[in-house]
């Protein structure tokens, strides 16, 4: 498993192509509408977006989606934007959010082989 994080609009897309050499097809993009996270493709991108989703459903399990993480994504690249840094919310719902995504992205970078960071396009291996 690898993870790849930053800012939103840093480049980790395009990183995702050239770094890894994956074409557009090869990337699951998590959108609001389809969530279906246990699929065949090589790279799962934009993880804050099925957790908040997750919350705004009142479904979202930290423990099962962990055990769904080391079950399924083993062999995937996991991109995530990096909500942690700025201003903290004021809003409960974008602090619980925030959280979340926080203790996921620990996880996750744990049980990586390699853990990359973005920033002004700029890819950095820091595991």
């Amino acid at each position: 498993m690898k993870l790849v994080f930053g800012g939103a609009y840093q480049g980790k897309y395009d990183y995702l192509l050239d770094y890894f050499e994956l074409l557009a097809d090869d990337i699951y993009v998590f959108s609001e509408d389809d969530t279906e996270y246990k699929n065949d493709k090589k790279a799962i991108y934009g993880l804050q977006e099925l957790i908040r989703y997750h919350i705004e459903q009142g479904i979202y399990d930290e423990k099962q989606l962990k055990d769904d993480i080391l079950e399924y994504w083993q062999d995937k690249i996991i991109v995530c934007d990096d909500i942690s840094s700025g201003v903290m919310p004021v809003d409960y719902f974008d602090r619980e959010c925030r959280e979340a995504v926080g203790k996921i992205m620990g996880f996750i970078s744990e049980n990586s082989d390699e853990v990359h960071r973005l920033f002004c396009g700029i890819g950095t291996r820091i595991k």
